[in-house]
């Protein structure tokens, strides 16, 4: 997911022109799954530094 909402990466450029849609909406209609993606990483991320135990933090993760 790293590449698919960044207007310059090669990744993007070609999964929208392979798709023949406009570069900006293939972006845009990528953002709400990068931003997800991101919420959830870094609510796991600040849950891990305080539990710090994989084992818990693992499944509240996956959830």
């Amino acid at each position: 997911m790293r590449n698919r909402c960044s207007p310059i990466s090669d990744t993007t450029i070609m999964a929208s022109a392979g798709a023949q849609c406009n570069h900006v909406n293939h972006v845009a209609t990528q953002l709400p799954y990068a931003i997800t993606v991101a919420a959830v990483s870094f609510v796991c991320f600040i849950i891990a530094g305080l539990i710090r135990n994989w084992l818990i933090c693992l499944p509240i993760g996956i959830l």
